[in-house]
């Protein structure tokens, strides 16, 4: 219901429906319209399951008027396609099976990557817009005189209580143009030995090369968790300048903060073990320099910038003793940070210990570094 500048009448802009009939078929889908900036554009979408020869189609279409003042007129047309077989297709003896199949026609549309500032666009795109679904049109936006085309098939375990599935897709992007190797797993392994508890993980990978800006871009992130007993984050990226060869870098997780050109990084290597031990870490690489950082703590000094070739490694480790809900516990803090340039040469670090016993209203701590 329109409020500013002026009320208006209600409007219908989005709907869903659903539909189940017992043992023949269940199906969903939905349908908007949207004005962006003055583009109409309309999307909808139908995801079907045959239950009698177990097949599923799943199907979304996207339509957009593109106005002369966003480089048009033109109209926008996505289409994406996912297919899920009743059987395995088997792949050899390797145990793993064909269970789909993916595809993807874009004209005048792109994948939304406004406001990402991530060195590794396509990897935020994937992970935080698209959920993990390459397919997914409410992550793409219309874009005069860009295309996209997508191939790609669904792959798992066959017979075995470890279930590993993973949806991957090809991407070819115009202009360019720009090539995307497109990868999310998931893993789900039955441990009986351990109460009905099961391991779960999700491992999303993007492989970016742009053959117009001349950069390769790989970007992981790997979630894993055996809930309450381990949890585990790691998160990769590595980027390579085909032109320039001093811009590069391999990081294996980092320090929070942002790069020396301003991107943000993408975070430690995080594990949590029983609620009682956390630890995380990092080690970085880089070509074109490695910035600042100061640890959290009271006082703790800087480990100043360096320019050019540079590592950097870092470890924490925290253990708890006691009831943290209650507040009867005591924590334990280690960890250590270091940084080597050599343009100029420079070798920095930093070694810190930290301690807080909690007995309810009282707390004491110490540290040193």
């Amino acid at each position: 219901m329109p409020i500013q500048p002026d009320f208006g009448p209600p409007e219908l802009t989005a709907f869903g429906a659903g539909l189940k009939v017992p043992g023949v078929l269940e199906g969903k889908g939905y349908m908007e319209m949207n004005d962006n900036g003055g583009s109409m554009e309309i999307k909808g979408g139908i995801d079907v399951r045959l239950i009698p020869v177990k097949l599923r189609i799943a199907a979304e279409i996207a339509v957009a008027e593109i106005p002369e003042e966003d480089g048009g007129p033109a109209t926008g047309v996505a289409v994406s396609l996912e297919v899920e077989l009743p059987v395995a297709v088997p792949l050899a003896q390797s145990g793993f099976g064909i269970y789909g199949f993916l595809g993807l026609f874009a004209m005048h549309y792109t994948r939304d990557e406004e406001g990402i500032t991530s060195l590794t666009p396509a990897l935020e795109w994937l992970k935080n817009r698209a959920n993990g679904n390459p397919t997914n049109l409410q992550a793409w936006k219309p874009e005069v005189d860009r295309w996209a085309f997508g191939v790609g098939m669904t792959m798992g375990t066959r017979g075995s209580p470890v279930i590993f599935n993973v949806k991957g897709m090809f991407l070819l992007e115009l202009p360019g143009p720009r090539v995307l190797l497109v990868v999310k797993a998931n893993l789900l392994a039955v441990l009986p030995e351990l109460k009905d508890k099961n391991a779960e993980g999700t491992f999303l990978c993007v492989i970016d090369l742009d053959f117009g800006r001349g950069t390769l871009t790989i970007g992981i992130s790997i979630d894993f968790a055996i809930e309450p007993l381990v949890e585990i984050q790691i998160p990769i990226e590595a980027f390579f300048h085909l032109k320039k060869g001093n811009l590069w870098h391999v990081y294996l997780g980092s320090f929070p903060g942002n790069d020396l050109q301003g991107n943000p990084l993408p975070g430690p290597i995080r594990a949590s073990i029983l609620g009682v031990f956390d630890g995380s870490g990092y080690v970085m690489i880089s070509g074109h320099g490695i910035p600042s950082y100061q640890p959290p703590g009271n006082g703790l000094p800087e480990l100043s910038s360096v320019e050019g070739v540079g590592l950097a490694v870092g470890l924490e480790v925290s253990i708890i003793w006691g009831n943290t809900s209650i507040n009867l516990y005591l924590k334990v803090t280690a960890g250590f940070n270091a940084v080597l340039g050599f343009e100029p040469f420079y070798v920095g670090g930093l070694l810190y210990l930290r301690g807080e016993l909690k007995l309810f209203i009282i707390s004491l701590s110490a540290s040193a570094a």
